[in-house]
């Protein structure tokens, strides 16, 4: 996870930091694919919740194709 959000940076030119994870799920046939939930810190020190993706290939690698700020839902 911090190297996908060191990748992450890099790509946006903003800097976070991974604070620590809050939640992992896994889904899928034996559980190929989890969904991980992190608290980041801004380069301002802001608290933010990121989610990603991580999906178990067949040689059971763990590449890491999405990472985002958490989407807020819309209640109402």
């Amino acid at each position: 996870m911090i190297l996908r959000m060191m990748t992450y940076n890099d790509e946006t030119g903003i800097n976070y930091e991974v604070n620590g994870i809050l939640m992992v799920n896994g889904g899928g046939c034996h559980d190929f694919i989890f969904y991980i939930t992190s608290s980041v810190k801004t380069s301002d020190g802001k608290d933010i919740i990121f989610q990603a993706k991580v999906m178990k290939d067949l040689n059971y690698c763990l590449p890491f194709p999405v990472i985002r700020p958490k989407v807020n839902a819309f209640i109402g």
